[in-house]
């Protein structure tokens, strides 16, 4: 950690009873020392500690900050502490990680309404100068004019959130089926196709019984004959390549090869 950052403004936000600590530096950042949080809901700052080290993206964000703090219940004026702290944006991922099963049963449903809600607050208090926490229950449920416009509001503002997700979700859905209908499309066409073309196991195979021949031919003549075999079976076949061989045509073709060869060889064994 660097040398401990100088806060320009600092607040003490009252958050369901308790006063959060949280501070501004220069650069506009807002930062929540750790050590105070650890003592409201219950968890140790030792250990703590220790994990805001281990934690690879948190020991990175993690940084020192001076504090003012009163001198004791007795004596009048503030001193200046460092403490660790992290930048807002960064609580909920530290607050998150505290497992609430772990934590002394007293202190279990605090921990979550921190878990729930602490982020929002602090950002609230700093964005909107407010420092303490509302608290909605009172506007939940009044019958004021504006109170149910403001519940009307949110009803609609969830229904349109899960109507866009779930657009986005059938929006996908019906991509991934369009796709795989035009793959079955594609498979039905070359299977009820004549025209479709050989395989590529097909075609190495078709290759295997051209060299085959040529490989005979060549023997015999001193020259190279594999041309001439590729350019017989393209002209008898009318095609530009074995590749192209139609497929409805591939069994014919195969035994054309065969018998060319076993004229060649007084061999009964064909090796394609």
């Amino acid at each position: 950690m660097s040398s401990a950052l100088i806060s320009v403004e600092q607040k003490e936000i009252v958050f369901y009873g308790d006063n959060v600590v949280a501070v501004r530096v220069e650069d506009g950042s807002v930062y929540v020392p750790v050590r105070p949080l650890c003592e409201l809901i219950g968890v140790s700052w030792q250990g703590q500690a220790k994990k805001l080290r281990n934690d690879p993206i948190l020991s990175e964000v993690s940084t020192s900050v001076n504090i003012s703090l009163q001198k004791s219940e007795n004596t009048m004026g503030t001193h200046t502490a460092a403490m660790v702290a992290l930048p807002l944006e960064a609580l909920n991922g530290w607050l998150y990680g505290i497992n609430a099963n772990r934590v002394k049963a007293e202190f279990r449903e605090l921990l979550l309404t921190y878990q729930r809600d602490c982020y929002r607050v602090l950002y609230e208090a700093f964005g909107r100068n407010e420092p303490t926490a509302r608290n909605d229950d009172e506007l939940m449920q009044s019958a004021e004019p504006s109170a149910v416009a403001y519940r009307n509001a949110l009803s609609i503002a969830k229904i349109a959130r899960e109507h866009y997700y779930l657009t986005k979700q059938v929006q996908t859905q019906e991509k991934k089926l369009g796709q795989l209908d035009q793959r079955v499309s594609l498979i039905e066409a070359n299977l009820g196709n004549d025209k479709r073309y050989v395989t590529k196991e097909q075609a190495s195979h078709l290759s295997q019984g051209v060299r085959a021949i040529g490989t005979v031919l060549t023997k015999r003549s001193g020259k190279n004959e594999y041309a001439a075999v590729y350019g017989e079976l393209y002209r008898t076949w009318s095609i530009a390549s074995y590749k192209e061989l139609p497929a409805a045509k591939y069994d014919s073709v195969i035994a054309w090869l065969r018998n060319w060869y076993l004229e060649l060889i007084d061999d009964s064994d064909c090796p394609f």
